[in-house]
């Protein structure tokens, strides 16, 4: 029998209010069968296990969703077959993705993956993973996916950004999402400097933000009143260019069940926004000029 994340196979539930029409969960990950699509990273944080892109539509019709992006995990690094297959078999023009490109990622697979609905790419900074670009490469990707109108994604930390920074400031050619509120965790005394320097890319309007993991970088169990003003004011920074996703299947809180029901990450967004509109706007506008959707 396959091993699959807890978090694929827990039932999901709507929040307490419901999504608008059209809601998008802007960062997910499916993960095929390991015996049929196995991990291609020589050093996984973790070995896969299932959450197939069914098991993904599921969650999101329970929850509320009627748009997602599906995020290439980092074990499979550019090996895209199982990614491509789930774009296949979901709701037509409501599902994109966002991939992972090296050197070896040819033109002709670039414009495969455009067909198939990819729309930007991810670079992983965090230390952790051992997968960080060199400037060469970044500039080099950059240059290769700006003539089909996509944006690359970065996910990186504090710890991460006094070195990249420079780096960071020099694209202006595409859009860059910042992933994860970039892993922004709470001051317990003075301000952490990583806040500011955020706050100075979003001050470009080529930067977003995607208001997610909150929880994770929480020092508190359940709540999480210390993250609510980061989620705050990265928002009040960028309004228009925030987004949210789920990080479903939750992969690092496996052995936790899968970590607080996509309802409660919901409504801990819910908390970093003003109103309505705000809610509309990082769960469908933002989300669909972004990415493409009609």
């Amino acid at each position: 029998m396959t091993d699959k994340y807890a978090g694929a196979v827990r039932p999901a539930a709507p929040p307490a209010q419901p999504l608008p029409p059209m809601s998008c969960d802007c960062h997910l990950h499916v993960f095929g069968d390991p015996a049929k699509f196995p991990d291609r990273n020589p050093n996984p944080v973790h070995p896969s296990r299932e959450a197939s892109w069914d098991a993904a539509l599921r969650m999101h019709r329970s929850v509320g969703f009627g748009r997602g992006v599906l995020v290439q995990p980092a074990n499979y690094t550019t090996d895209h077959c199982y990614l491509i297959e789930a774009l296949s078999r979901l709701p037509r023009g409501r599902y994109r993705a966002t991939g992972i490109m090296d050197e070896t990622v040819t033109d002709a697979e670039l414009e495969r993956l455009n067909a198939a609905g990819m729309r930007g790419v991810r670079f992983n900074f965090v230390r952790m993973f051992k997968m960080a670009p060199s400037a060469r490469l970044l500039q080099s990707s950059i240059d290769r996916i700006r003539p089909y109108g996509w944006h690359i994604k970065i996910f990186i930390g504090p710890e991460e950004l006094p070195d990249t920074i420079e780096t960071l400031r020099r694209i202006t050619s595409v859009p860059v999402v910042i992933d994860h509120m970039a892993r922004l965790r709470p001051a317990s005394g003075a301000r952490d400097p990583g806040r500011d320097l955020v706050l100075d890319l979003l001050k470009r309007e080529n930067f977003w933000v995607l208001l997610s993991n909150g929880v994770r970088m929480s020092a508190q169990t359940s709540g999480w009143d210390d993250v609510v003003p980061i989620g705050q004011e990265l928002y009040a920074a960028a309004p228009g260019r925030c987004l949210f996703g789920t990080d479903w299947p939750h992969t690092h809180s496996h052995k936790e069940g899968g970590g607080p029901p996509e309802s409660e990450l919901i409504g801990l967004l819910d908390r970093f926004l003003p109103d309505a509109k705000a809610r509309r706007a990082v769960l469908v506008d933002n989300p669909a000029r972004l990415h493409g959707f009609d």
